[in-house]
Protein backbone atom coordinates (compact mmCIF):
# COMPACT_ATOMS: atom_id res chain seq x y z
CA UNK A 1 0.00 0.00 0.00
CA UNK A 2 1.44 3.48 -0.84
CA UNK A 3 2.02 6.26 1.91
CA UNK A 4 0.77 9.15 0.64
CA UNK A 5 2.70 12.10 0.27
CA UNK A 6 -0.46 14.87 0.78
CA UNK A 7 0.87 17.51 3.22
CA UNK A 8 1.91 20.77 4.42
CA UNK A 9 5.33 21.70 5.29
CA UNK A 10 6.77 24.56 7.06
CA UNK A 11 9.58 25.24 4.56
CA UNK A 12 9.26 28.00 2.38
CA UNK A 13 8.44 25.74 -0.39
CA UNK A 14 9.03 22.08 -0.11
CA UNK A 15 8.62 19.05 -3.15
CA UNK A 16 6.16 16.71 -1.85
CA UNK A 17 6.89 14.19 -4.40
CA UNK A 18 7.10 14.30 -8.07
CA UNK A 19 7.27 11.35 -10.53
CA UNK A 20 6.91 10.82 -14.55
CA UNK A 21 3.98 8.45 -15.55
CA UNK A 22 3.26 6.70 -18.81
CA UNK A 23 -0.65 6.37 -19.86
CA UNK A 24 -0.98 4.15 -22.99
CA UNK A 25 -2.49 0.94 -21.30
CA UNK A 26 -5.94 2.29 -20.84
CA UNK A 27 -8.49 5.63 -19.80
CA UNK A 28 -7.29 6.90 -16.31
CA UNK A 29 -10.23 9.40 -14.68
CA UNK A 30 -9.26 11.02 -11.44
CA UNK A 31 -11.76 13.03 -9.60
CA UNK A 32 -11.07 14.34 -6.43
CA UNK A 33 -13.96 16.47 -5.01
CA UNK A 34 -12.04 18.34 -2.49
CA UNK A 35 -8.68 18.48 -4.01
CA UNK A 36 -5.75 17.89 -2.00
CA UNK A 37 -3.99 20.48 0.67
CA UNK A 38 -1.04 21.14 -1.11
CA UNK A 39 -0.39 22.33 -4.91
CA UNK A 40 -0.59 20.24 -7.82
CA UNK A 41 1.04 20.42 -11.40
CA UNK A 42 0.57 18.36 -14.68
CA UNK A 43 2.93 18.84 -17.21
CA UNK A 44 2.65 16.98 -20.06
CA UNK A 45 5.54 15.68 -22.11
CA UNK A 46 3.15 13.85 -25.01
CA UNK A 47 -0.13 13.06 -25.54
CA UNK A 48 -3.57 15.09 -24.39
CA UNK A 49 -4.58 15.60 -20.50
CA UNK A 50 -8.14 16.74 -20.04
CA UNK A 51 -8.87 18.34 -17.42
CA UNK A 52 -11.39 20.59 -15.34
CA UNK A 53 -10.53 23.61 -13.45
CA UNK A 54 -12.93 25.43 -11.12
CA UNK A 55 -15.95 24.42 -14.17
CA UNK A 56 -13.80 25.08 -16.86
CA UNK A 57 -12.67 22.51 -19.29
CA UNK A 58 -9.33 22.34 -20.96
CA UNK A 59 -7.34 20.30 -23.18
CA UNK A 60 -3.89 20.25 -22.20
CA UNK A 61 -1.36 19.19 -24.71
CA UNK A 62 2.27 18.57 -25.18
CA UNK A 63 4.64 21.08 -23.08
CA UNK A 64 1.32 22.42 -21.52
CA UNK A 65 0.91 22.02 -17.90
CA UNK A 66 -2.13 22.85 -15.73
CA UNK A 67 -2.09 23.87 -12.13
CA UNK A 68 -4.50 22.70 -9.53
CA UNK A 69 -4.32 24.96 -6.30
CA UNK A 70 -5.04 23.33 -2.72
CA UNK A 71 -8.41 22.34 -1.72
CA UNK A 72 -9.88 22.78 -4.80
CA UNK A 73 -11.44 20.11 -6.83
CA UNK A 74 -9.23 18.17 -8.90
CA UNK A 75 -10.40 16.51 -12.46
CA UNK A 76 -8.89 15.38 -15.23
CA UNK A 77 -8.16 12.10 -17.85
CA UNK A 78 -6.46 10.75 -20.24
CA UNK A 79 -7.32 8.09 -22.79
CA UNK A 80 -5.08 5.16 -24.01
CA UNK A 81 -5.21 6.23 -27.50
CA UNK A 82 -3.35 9.95 -26.83
CA UNK A 83 -0.10 7.38 -25.50
CA UNK A 84 0.10 10.43 -22.87
CA UNK A 85 3.27 10.93 -20.69
CA UNK A 86 3.49 13.57 -17.84
CA UNK A 87 4.70 14.66 -14.77
CA UNK A 88 2.84 15.52 -11.81
CA UNK A 89 4.21 17.58 -8.81
CA UNK A 90 2.89 18.33 -5.75
CA UNK A 91 4.12 20.76 -3.23
CA UNK A 92 3.51 23.00 -0.16
CA UNK A 93 5.39 25.72 1.76
CA UNK A 94 4.97 28.71 4.01
CA UNK A 95 6.11 30.84 0.46
CA UNK A 96 4.41 28.88 -2.21
CA UNK A 97 1.25 31.77 -2.70
CA UNK A 98 3.92 34.61 -3.59
CA UNK A 99 6.80 33.25 -5.00
CA UNK A 100 3.89 31.75 -7.48
CA UNK A 101 2.74 34.83 -7.81
CA UNK A 102 6.02 36.38 -8.26
CA UNK A 103 6.69 34.06 -11.42
CA UNK A 104 2.66 34.73 -12.29
CA UNK A 105 1.61 31.33 -12.29
CA UNK A 106 -1.53 31.79 -10.52
CA UNK A 107 -2.98 34.12 -13.15
CA UNK A 108 -4.29 31.20 -15.42
CA UNK A 109 -4.96 27.55 -14.98
CA UNK A 110 -3.16 26.48 -18.45
CA UNK A 111 0.08 27.61 -19.04
CA UNK A 112 2.50 27.17 -22.18
CA UNK A 113 6.33 26.23 -21.05
CA UNK A 114 7.38 23.85 -23.69
CA UNK A 115 10.04 21.40 -23.65
CA UNK A 116 13.07 23.02 -23.50
CA UNK A 117 16.58 21.24 -22.49
CA UNK A 118 17.30 23.34 -19.65
CA UNK A 119 13.59 22.63 -18.96
CA UNK A 120 13.61 18.38 -18.96
CA UNK A 121 17.05 18.47 -17.44
CA UNK A 122 15.61 20.04 -14.37
CA UNK A 123 12.79 17.99 -14.05
CA UNK A 124 14.66 14.51 -14.37
CA UNK A 125 16.78 15.67 -12.26
CA UNK A 126 14.02 16.30 -9.32
CA UNK A 127 12.32 13.19 -10.02
CA UNK A 128 15.71 11.42 -10.08
CA UNK A 129 16.72 13.12 -6.87
CA UNK A 130 13.29 12.21 -5.16
CA UNK A 131 13.25 8.70 -6.00
CA UNK A 132 16.82 8.46 -3.61
CA UNK A 133 15.17 9.48 -0.47
CA UNK A 134 17.23 10.80 2.48
CA UNK A 135 16.84 14.28 4.06
CA UNK A 136 19.81 15.67 2.15
CA UNK A 137 18.21 14.71 -0.89
CA UNK A 138 14.66 15.61 0.13
CA UNK A 139 16.47 19.40 0.63
CA UNK A 140 18.16 19.06 -2.39
CA UNK A 141 14.84 18.12 -4.12
CA UNK A 142 13.36 21.51 -2.89
CA UNK A 143 16.10 23.36 -4.75
CA UNK A 144 15.16 21.49 -8.39
CA UNK A 145 11.58 22.38 -7.58
CA UNK A 146 12.78 26.34 -7.27
CA UNK A 147 14.69 25.96 -10.80
CA UNK A 148 11.85 24.13 -12.20
CA UNK A 149 8.93 26.43 -11.46
CA UNK A 150 11.12 29.17 -12.51
CA UNK A 151 12.38 27.77 -15.87
CA UNK A 152 8.70 27.04 -16.33
CA UNK A 153 7.27 30.71 -15.17
CA UNK A 154 10.12 32.10 -17.92
CA UNK A 155 8.85 30.00 -20.55
CA UNK A 156 5.31 30.44 -20.24
CA UNK A 157 6.33 34.63 -19.98
CA UNK A 158 8.47 34.83 -23.08
CA UNK A 159 7.75 31.83 -25.32
CA UNK A 160 10.50 28.96 -26.86
CA UNK A 161 11.77 31.06 -30.06
CA UNK A 162 12.84 33.71 -27.18
CA UNK A 163 14.12 31.41 -24.69
CA UNK A 164 16.47 29.83 -27.52
CA UNK A 165 17.62 33.13 -28.15
CA UNK A 166 18.40 34.19 -23.83
CA UNK A 167 19.81 30.70 -24.95
CA UNK A 168 22.43 31.92 -27.27
CA UNK A 169 22.81 35.25 -25.27
CA UNK A 170 23.66 33.41 -22.47
CA UNK A 171 26.57 31.97 -24.07
CA UNK A 172 28.04 34.92 -24.71
CA UNK A 173 27.35 36.27 -21.77
CA UNK A 174 29.46 33.31 -19.98
CA UNK A 175 32.13 33.99 -22.63
CA UNK A 176 31.95 37.83 -21.51
CA UNK A 177 31.87 36.86 -17.73
CA UNK A 178 35.51 34.42 -18.52
CA UNK A 179 36.78 37.29 -20.83
CA UNK A 180 35.74 40.63 -19.39
CA UNK A 181 39.31 41.76 -19.98
CA UNK A 182 39.53 41.26 -23.66
CA UNK A 183 38.17 44.26 -25.80
CA UNK A 184 35.64 43.01 -28.24
CA UNK A 185 33.44 45.22 -30.87
CA UNK A 186 29.69 44.33 -30.14
CA UNK A 187 29.95 42.96 -34.22
CA UNK A 188 32.18 40.56 -32.69
CA UNK A 189 30.15 39.21 -30.02
CA UNK A 190 26.76 39.41 -31.99
CA UNK A 191 28.67 37.08 -34.65
CA UNK A 192 29.08 34.64 -32.28
CA UNK A 193 25.01 34.25 -31.72
CA UNK A 194 24.93 34.34 -35.54
CA UNK A 195 23.02 37.64 -34.97
CA UNK A 196 22.96 41.14 -36.38
CA UNK A 197 24.42 43.46 -34.22
CA UNK A 198 20.98 45.41 -33.70
CA UNK A 199 19.23 42.26 -33.09
CA UNK A 200 22.37 41.12 -30.40
CA UNK A 201 21.94 44.84 -28.70
CA UNK A 202 18.17 44.12 -28.30
CA UNK A 203 18.06 40.49 -27.01
CA UNK A 204 20.46 41.01 -24.68
CA UNK A 205 19.50 44.10 -23.32
CA UNK A 206 16.20 42.02 -22.69
CA UNK A 207 18.04 38.75 -21.40
CA UNK A 208 20.75 40.84 -18.98
CA UNK A 209 19.13 44.60 -18.08
CA UNK A 210 21.98 46.21 -19.71
CA UNK A 211 24.07 46.77 -23.00
CA UNK A 212 26.65 44.61 -23.97
CA UNK A 213 29.31 47.39 -23.16
CA UNK A 214 27.48 48.18 -19.84
CA UNK A 215 27.49 44.20 -18.90
CA UNK A 216 31.26 44.03 -19.67
CA UNK A 217 31.59 47.60 -17.63
CA UNK A 218 29.41 45.88 -14.69
CA UNK A 219 32.06 42.69 -14.78
CA UNK A 220 35.40 44.29 -14.84
CA UNK A 221 34.00 46.77 -11.80
CA UNK A 222 32.74 43.92 -9.69
CA UNK A 223 35.96 42.73 -10.31
CA UNK A 224 37.74 45.54 -9.91
CA UNK A 225 35.96 46.01 -6.40
CA UNK A 226 37.12 42.46 -5.17
CA UNK A 227 41.41 43.60 -5.96
CA UNK A 228 40.48 46.72 -3.57
CA UNK A 229 39.24 44.97 -0.73
CA UNK A 230 41.59 42.09 -1.52
CA UNK A 231 44.94 43.73 -2.39
CA UNK A 232 47.43 46.04 -2.14
CA UNK A 233 47.68 46.96 -5.51
CA UNK A 234 47.89 50.61 -6.96
CA UNK A 235 44.37 51.86 -9.00
CA UNK A 236 46.36 52.13 -12.12
CA UNK A 237 47.49 48.74 -11.74
CA UNK A 238 43.71 47.07 -10.96
CA UNK A 239 42.80 49.30 -14.01
CA UNK A 240 44.97 47.45 -15.95
CA UNK A 241 44.28 44.26 -14.60
CA UNK A 242 40.61 44.32 -15.16
CA UNK A 243 41.00 45.45 -18.30
CA UNK A 244 41.22 49.36 -18.68
CA UNK A 245 44.22 50.66 -20.58
CA UNK A 246 43.51 54.24 -18.52
CA UNK A 247 43.08 54.66 -15.31
CA UNK A 248 41.56 58.55 -15.12
CA UNK A 249 38.47 56.45 -17.48
CA UNK A 250 38.58 53.59 -14.84
CA UNK A 251 38.24 55.81 -12.26
CA UNK A 252 35.03 57.41 -14.28
CA UNK A 253 33.69 54.40 -15.28
CA UNK A 254 34.23 52.88 -11.67
CA UNK A 255 32.54 56.12 -9.55
CA UNK A 256 29.82 56.24 -11.89
CA UNK A 257 28.73 52.64 -11.37
CA UNK A 258 29.57 53.09 -7.45
CA UNK A 259 28.70 56.56 -6.78
CA UNK A 260 32.45 56.69 -5.04
CA UNK A 261 36.02 56.62 -6.08
CA UNK A 262 38.19 53.37 -6.74
CA UNK A 263 40.66 55.13 -3.55
CA UNK A 264 37.53 56.11 -0.97
CA UNK A 265 36.02 52.99 -2.07
CA UNK A 266 38.86 51.11 -1.10
CA UNK A 267 39.16 53.26 2.25
CA UNK A 268 35.79 52.38 3.24
CA UNK A 269 36.04 48.55 3.25
CA UNK A 270 39.37 48.97 5.33
CA UNK A 271 38.09 51.28 7.94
Amino acid sequence: MLISSEGLSERYLHLNNCGRQTLSHSDTYTLRPKGRVDYHILYILSGVCHAVVDGKKYTVTEGQMVMFLPNRPQEYSFYKKDKSESLWIHFTGTGCEKYLSELELCERDVFDVGKSTELMSAVDAMVRTKALGGEENDRLCDGYLYLVLSLMARASKYGNDRIKRFSEVAGVADFMSRNYKDTLSVSEYAGMCHLSKSRFEHVFKEYTGTTPLGYIFRLRIKAAMNLLETTELRVSQIAEEVGFTDANYFTRVFKKHTGMSPAKYRNGKMS
